[in-house]
Protein backbone atom coordinates (compact mmCIF):
# COMPACT_ATOMS: atom_id res chain seq x y z
CA UNK A 1 0.00 0.00 0.00
CA UNK A 2 1.16 3.78 -0.84
CA UNK A 3 1.34 6.28 1.69
CA UNK A 4 -0.93 8.55 1.58
CA UNK A 5 -0.22 12.57 1.06
CA UNK A 6 -3.55 13.52 -0.09
CA UNK A 7 -5.09 14.17 3.46
CA UNK A 8 -9.02 14.27 2.96
CA UNK A 9 -10.10 17.24 5.67
CA UNK A 10 -14.04 16.14 3.83
CA UNK A 11 -14.97 12.58 3.65
CA UNK A 12 -15.10 10.86 0.37
CA UNK A 13 -18.39 9.21 0.90
CA UNK A 14 -19.98 12.54 2.10
CA UNK A 15 -18.86 14.41 -1.17
CA UNK A 16 -20.22 11.43 -2.87
CA UNK A 17 -23.73 12.45 -1.84
CA UNK A 18 -23.61 15.19 -3.95
CA UNK A 19 -22.35 13.51 -7.18
CA UNK A 20 -23.16 14.77 -10.31
CA UNK A 21 -25.37 12.53 -12.26
CA UNK A 22 -24.82 10.80 -14.51
CA UNK A 23 -21.28 10.34 -14.12
CA UNK A 24 -18.68 11.16 -17.01
CA UNK A 25 -15.00 9.91 -16.52
CA UNK A 26 -13.70 7.77 -14.39
CA UNK A 27 -14.11 9.22 -11.39
CA UNK A 28 -17.23 10.60 -9.56
CA UNK A 29 -17.28 14.78 -9.63
CA UNK A 30 -19.38 17.50 -7.86
CA UNK A 31 -19.71 21.08 -8.63
CA UNK A 32 -17.61 23.30 -7.15
CA UNK A 33 -17.44 26.81 -6.59
CA UNK A 34 -14.02 28.95 -5.92
CA UNK A 35 -15.39 32.19 -4.64
CA UNK A 36 -11.79 33.53 -4.40
CA UNK A 37 -10.81 33.10 -7.81
CA UNK A 38 -13.86 32.26 -10.08
CA UNK A 39 -17.20 32.32 -8.68
CA UNK A 40 -18.38 29.97 -11.90
CA UNK A 41 -18.87 27.06 -10.49
CA UNK A 42 -16.71 23.99 -12.36
CA UNK A 43 -17.03 20.04 -12.08
CA UNK A 44 -14.12 18.75 -10.16
CA UNK A 45 -13.18 15.45 -9.08
CA UNK A 46 -14.73 14.01 -5.84
CA UNK A 47 -11.01 12.63 -5.05
CA UNK A 48 -9.44 16.27 -5.75
CA UNK A 49 -11.68 17.99 -3.75
CA UNK A 50 -11.88 18.59 0.29
CA UNK A 51 -7.97 17.64 0.64
CA UNK A 52 -4.89 18.68 1.25
CA UNK A 53 -1.07 17.42 0.65
CA UNK A 54 0.11 16.13 4.45
CA UNK A 55 -2.99 17.82 6.10
CA UNK A 56 -2.53 15.16 9.07
CA UNK A 57 0.92 14.52 8.86
CA UNK A 58 3.19 14.55 12.17
CA UNK A 59 6.14 15.92 11.50
CA UNK A 60 8.37 13.86 13.68
CA UNK A 61 12.19 14.69 14.54
CA UNK A 62 13.49 12.07 12.23
CA UNK A 63 10.70 11.91 9.60
CA UNK A 64 7.34 12.72 8.94
CA UNK A 65 4.41 9.96 9.49
CA UNK A 66 1.69 10.46 7.22
CA UNK A 67 -0.26 7.43 8.08
CA UNK A 68 -0.91 7.18 11.62
CA UNK A 69 -3.52 10.04 11.96
CA UNK A 70 -4.69 8.98 8.44
CA UNK A 71 -5.27 5.17 9.36
CA UNK A 72 -7.26 6.32 12.39
CA UNK A 73 -9.55 8.32 10.41
CA UNK A 74 -10.15 6.12 8.09
CA UNK A 75 -11.25 3.32 10.48
CA UNK A 76 -13.80 6.22 12.15
CA UNK A 77 -15.29 7.17 8.30
CA UNK A 78 -16.11 3.94 7.63
CA UNK A 79 -18.24 3.43 10.63
CA UNK A 80 -19.96 6.71 9.80
CA UNK A 81 -19.57 6.06 6.03
CA UNK A 82 -22.08 3.10 6.76
CA UNK A 83 -24.65 4.83 9.75
CA UNK A 84 -25.15 7.79 6.74
CA UNK A 85 -25.89 5.46 4.19
CA UNK A 86 -28.05 3.90 6.35
CA UNK A 87 -30.52 7.01 7.32
CA UNK A 88 -30.32 8.04 4.13
CA UNK A 89 -32.11 4.54 2.80
CA UNK A 90 -34.46 4.63 5.70
CA UNK A 91 -34.41 7.64 7.82
CA UNK A 92 -33.56 6.02 11.02
CA UNK A 93 -30.30 4.50 12.81
CA UNK A 94 -30.81 0.76 13.45
CA UNK A 95 -30.51 -0.50 17.11
CA UNK A 96 -27.95 -2.45 15.91
CA UNK A 97 -25.93 0.56 14.56
CA UNK A 98 -26.06 2.90 17.47
CA UNK A 99 -23.34 1.48 19.16
CA UNK A 100 -20.98 1.78 16.65
CA UNK A 101 -21.74 5.92 17.06
CA UNK A 102 -20.11 5.62 20.33
CA UNK A 103 -16.48 6.69 19.66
Amino acid sequence: MTTPKKHHFLPQFYLEQFKVVPQSGKYSKIWQVEKITSPNPQKASIKDVGCKTDYHTMDLQTKKDRKSIENVFSKLEAKQADIIKEICKTNQISEAAKPSCRI
